[in-house]
């Protein structure tokens, strides 16, 4: 993974002042099968516990993009 590929997929980066990092995106997404369960102002984050966006890169290893389904009743 790089920078790039996320870039590409939307993900934004934030550094926490803990040195953590959020990953921020539109849609909900899962890495490394833990699903994201925190969405603020419309955006979901995971927080990643790592300190530097090379960790970060090398901890994910499997990245998929939820699709949003919405049911009007």
């Amino acid at each position: 993974m790089t920078l790039n590929h996320l870039e590409e997929l939307g993900f934004k980066i934030e550094q926490l002042p803990s040195g953590r990092f959020n990953l921020i995106n539109d849609v909900p997404f899962r890495i490394n099968e833990l699903t994201t369960i925190v969405a603020s102002r419309g955006k979901w984050t995971m927080t990643i516990n790592k300190k530097t966006i090379q960790e970060v890169l090398q901890y994910i290893e499997k990245l998929e993009i939820l699709e949003i389904t919405r049911t009007l009743k």
